[in-house]
C-alpha cells in the first residue's frame, strides 16, 4: 500500500538482463519500494550508457512489467568487454571529464547545464544504491577505477545535499586506498544495509564501525510477480507439469561473470554434477531438471546434459527470465543450486534449497542460507561429498512442508522489517 504520494526517488543502478540474478535485483527493488511510494515516482539509473545495447534491453524488459518506472542512461559509455583500445581510452577520458565537471568543480550545481540523469537526481528526494555485489571487489588498488565510476551519483548527491542510502550489499575486504576513498560516502549515507551477516562483519573489520547497521535479505527475494502461464507452458513442453522433479543449476564463471573458471575447475564441476545426477537417479524416483539461467553457463550445462541425453528422466531448460524461473523452481520438489539467484528464486516460494558454493564467489550463498537458519543446507564445493547431499535430500523430503513454512515465515519477517526500516529512515 502506497503511503507517500509526494516523494520521488532514484535507484542506482539498474542491472542488465544478461544475468537473470542481476535483473531480479531490479525487480525486487521496485516491488519493495512501490509498497511505500507509487511506481511513477521511481526512477532507475542504468549501469549502461544510452549507446550500449544493454541499456535498451533493460529498458524494454522493465517497461513490460513496470511501465511507470523511468530508466535513465548511465553516466559512462564504458564496456569492460570492448577490445578496441582507442575506444576504451576515449571512454575513460570522457568519464574523467564528467567527474571533473560534476564532482570536482566546486561551483557546479543543478542550475548548470546537465544531463537528464543528473537533473532527475537534482529533483529527487532520496537516492538508493541498489543491492548486490557492488562493493565486493575492494581488496586491490586496481579496483579504484571501478569504484570511481560506481560512486559517481552518490558523490554528486553528497555535493548538492541530497540524502542517500545503501540497500542490502555484500562486502569484501577493502584495500587502504579503497577505505580512504569510500569511507566519506559511507559515513555520509543515511544508512547502509547488508544482505548477509558475514558481509556486515567484513565491513566492520574493514572500516571500524557499523555494529548497528541492519542485515536484510537479497532484494530479489521481494519480487511479487511470477510468470505462471509462460512457466507452465515450458513445463508442459518438457513433460514436467504435475511431475515431481529436482531442479539443479551449476556455475562456471568467476564472481561478477567477468570470465570463465579455469579448465581444471570446470572439469571438476562437470565430473561432480555428472556423478551427483547418477546418484540422484539411483536413489530417487524423480526427474532431474538441469536449468541454465545465465548464458555464460550454457556450454558446461549442455555438456553435463549430453551425458544423460538418452535418459528421459533428465531434462534441460535454458531460461533467463527471473519471473519464469521463479515459477519453474516453485513447482520443483527442491533445488540444488550453484547459481546464487536460482536459490533466491526457489526460496522465495518456500522451496527447500541446497546451496553449493566456492569460497572465491564470496559470502552470499553461505551467508544468506545461514541467516535463514539453513546453514546445514549449504556446502563448500571442495569439501562436499555426494553422499552428504543425498542424505540431506532425504531429510528434506521427509520434512519438506515444515521446512517450507519456516522459510516463508522467515522471509516475510525480513520483508516487513526492511519496509519499516526504509519508512523510518527515508520517509519520516
Amino acid at each position: 500500500m502506497n503511503i507517500v504520494e509526494n516523494k520521488k526517488i532514484v535507484i542506482a543502478y539498474a542491472y542488465g538482463p544478461k544475468n537473470s540474478g542481476d535483473l531480479a535485483i531490479n525487480l525486487g527493488a521496485i516491488d519493495l519500494l512501490s509498497e511505500i511510494i507509487p511506481e511513477k515516482n521511481i526512477s532507475m539509473i542504468s549501469r549502461f550508457a544510452f549507446q550500449l545495447p544493454d541499456f535498451k534491453n533493460t529498458q524494454t524488459y522493465l517497461k513490460n512489467y513496470y511501465p511507470d518506472v523511468e530508466l535513465l542512461p548511465g553516466f559512462f559509455n564504458y564496456d569492460r568487454h570492448r577490445h578496441n583500445k582507442i575506444k576504451k581510452i576515449k571512454e575513460i577520458i570522457n568519464g574523467i571529464s564528467k567527474e571533473f565537471y560534476y564532482n570536482i568543480l566546486p561551483f557546479t550545481n543543478c542550475n548548470w547545464p546537465c544531463s537528464k540523469t543528473i537533473k532527475t537526481i537534482c529533483d529527487s528526494d532520496f537516492i538508493f544504491c541498489n543491492g548486490g555485489n557492488l562493493f565486493y571487489w575492494n581488496e586491490y588498488s586496481r579496483d579504484l577505477t571501478r569504484l570511481f565510476g560506481l560512486i559517481f551519483p552518490f558523490k554528486f548527491a553528497r555535493k548538492i545535499g541530497k540524502n542517500f542510502g545503501f540497500l542490502p550489499q555484500s562486502f569484501g575486504k577493502t584495500s587502504r586506498l579503497g577505505k580512504f576513498y569510500l569511507s566519506p560516502f559511507f559515513r555520509a549515507a543515511n544508512f547502509i544495509t547488508f544482505r548477509e551477516s558475514i558481509s556486515k562483519n567484513i565491513f566492520i573489520d574493514s572500516f571500524g564501525y557499523g555494529k548497528n547497521f541492519p542485515v536484510f535479505n537479497d532484494l530479489a527475494l521481494y519480487i511479487k510477480k511470477i510468470e505462471k502461464n509462460k512457466g507452465g507452458k515450458i513445463l508442459r513442453e518438457k513433460k514436467l507439469k504435475n511431475k515431481k522433479y529436482i531442479a539443479l543449476t551449476i556455475r562456471t564463471e568467476k564472481l561478477g561473470d567477468t570470465e570463465s573458471l579455469e579448465k581444471e575447475s570446470l572439469l571438476k564441476i562437470t565430473e561432480f554434477f555428472t556423478k551427483l545426477i547418477k546418484e540422484l537417479l539411483d536413489s530417487f524416483d524423480f526427474k532431474i531438471l538441469l536449468v541454465c539461467q545465465t548464458k555464460a553457463d550454457t556450454e558446461s550445462t549442455l555438456n553435463i546434459y549430453k551425458k544423460f541425453k538418452k535418459n528421459n528422466k533428465v531434462v534441460l531448460i535454458n531460461e533467463y527470465d527471473p519471473l519464469i524461473l521463479k515459477y519453474i523452481y516453485k513447482e520443483s520438489l527442491l533445488l540444488i543450486a550453484m547459481r546464487f539467484h536460482s536459490a533466491i528464486f526457489a526460496l522465495q516460494t518456500g522451496v527447500p534449497t541446497l546451496g553449493i558454493y566456492k569460497k572465491e564467489w564470496g559470502p552470499k550463498m553461505l551467508g544468506t542460507l545461514s541467516d535463514l537458519g539453513l546453514k546445514n543446507f549449504c556446502f563448500e564445493f571442495s569439501e562436499t561429498r555426494i553422499l552428504d547431499i543425498i542424505k540431506q535430500i532425504q531429510r528434506i523430503i521427509a520434512n519438506r512442508e515444515k521446512i517450507s513454512k519456516r522459510i516463508l515465515f522467515s522471509l516475510e519477517h525480513q520483508k516487513k522489517g526492511l519496509v519499516e526500516f526504509i519508512k523510518k529512515e527515508v520517509f519520516t
